[in-house]
């Protein structure tokens, strides 16, 4: 949009500018990518050859990549070229991780990739909640050429904020007081629970309100994600009564958002308004089609999605060669065993329910994948 007031001169100009932030950030999407995937390549080979040094290096950087990419948003990146501006990102995010690193190992090992993950769950919320500005014409948000959002959270930004915030919320369990052992594998005595809650409400609160992220896909899939962390960081066991409270739970939330933004003027409508006007219309199983075809079609058409897939198989493969040492450093680490399995149900409704899901479990594994290597490499090395 043109800028408020000031002469003719001065909105074509800005719209001019637009443009080419535009341009510049659908050209850097795929570099960025290709960049963000080797630091994940380079951290996940360190740590499954078992070079426990590299691997507890790249894990931070790799973190804190995609909080330099969403910042990058407040300066005139456009105006770099292509090559200085990735440079410019990886010597940021470098930066970025020697400040964790040297200021929060003191409180663990995963410390500093805890809150790198903190950093990012902070940026992106509050972004969202100041209008989104970093959401919008930034290589890992959305872009008005594509047109498939101007508001709210998007496929890849949800995956990154709900893991982001489900790393943060877990992380808390496995800090450690300055000076007590960092071999210590008990968890500190904190209300870790009461913790993820207020980190998962939180989040929630902003992915599902029509004036903040009005994600309806990320609301269904972040509600009972959290309520699982919840329950297993509380030692609680699992319930089929308290899963079908949850799925309920998410559902009236989506629903009762919804029906408040639909009496709002059309005009004026989110995401979650069209939706639930669409569902009243008797288009539900169109939707539901749609969603299931976008899927198929980016699954067998994308070389990003193959590449995703390739991954999956090769971590399972690998993590199963490694199962020994991998059961080991769960058992040292039950909180960790408590974020897999809220990421997986994170990741597998995400996937289903939005168009295009197959970005949100991709988006994940940007964020879940250091993190996990940073929390698990030193147990494992201890172990050797």
């Amino acid at each position: 949009a043109a800028a408020p007031g000031g002469s003719s001169g001065d909105r074509v100009g800005h719209l001019a500018d637009l443009a080419e932030r535009v341009s510049f950030r659908d050209r850097a999407v795929g570099p960025v990518s290709v960049v963000l995937v080797v630091l994940l390549v380079l951290c996940g080979v360190s740590a499954l050859g078992r070079r426990a040094r590299p691997a507890r290096m790249f894990a931070p950087i790799a973190v804190g990549f995609s909080s330099v990419v969403f910042l990058s948003g407040l300066t005139q990146y456009h105006q770099l070229p292509l090559g200085a501006y990735l440079v410019m990102l990886v010597a940021a995010a470098m930066m970025l991780a020697g400040v964790a690193v040297s200021t929060c190992s003191r409180w663990g090992m995963a410390a500093p990739a805890t809150a790198l993950c903190g950093l990012l769950w902070l940026v992106m919320v509050t972004d969202v909640i100041t209008g989104g500005r970093l959401q919008i014409n930034t290589p890992l948000g959305y872009t008005p050429t594509i047109a498939g959002r101007f508001q709210g959270f998007g496929n890849l930004s949800f995956g990154l904020v709900g893991t982001a915030a489900l790393a943060t919320a877990t992380g808390f369990a496995l800090w450690r007081p300055p000076g007590a052992l960092q071999t210590d594998p008990r968890p500190a005595a904190r209300p870790v629970s009461w913790w993820a809650g207020f980190v998962g409400s939180v989040t929630l609160i902003v992915v599902a309100a029509p004036a903040f992220g009005s994600d309806v896909g990320g609301t269904l899939a972040a509600a009972p994600s959290f309520a699982l962390l919840v329950t297993l960081l509380a030692g609680r066991g699992v319930r089929w009564r308290g899963v079908i409270a949850a799925l309920v739970i998410s559902v009236g939330l989506v629903g009762v958002l919804a029906l408040i933004d639909l009496q709002r003027p059309a005009s004026s409508r989110t995401h979650l308004g069209r939706f639930l006007d669409r569902l009243l219309d008797g288009d539900g199983g169109l939707i539901l089609r749609r969603k299931l075809q976008s899927n198929i079609a980016i699954l067998t058409g994308s070389v990003w999605a193959m590449l995703l897939v390739v991954l999956i198989v090769a971590a399972a493969v690998l993590s199963w060669r490694r199962r020994d040492r991998l059961r080991t450093a769960l058992a040292d680490r039950p909180a960790v065993s408590a974020f897999l399995a809220a990421s997986g149900v994170m990741a597998l409704l995400g996937f289903a329910l939005n168009d295009s899901g197959i970005a949100v479990p991709a988006a994940m594994i940007a964020v879940a994948v250091p993190w996990l290597v940073a929390v698990l490499v030193p147990v494992v090395e201890r172990r050797r």
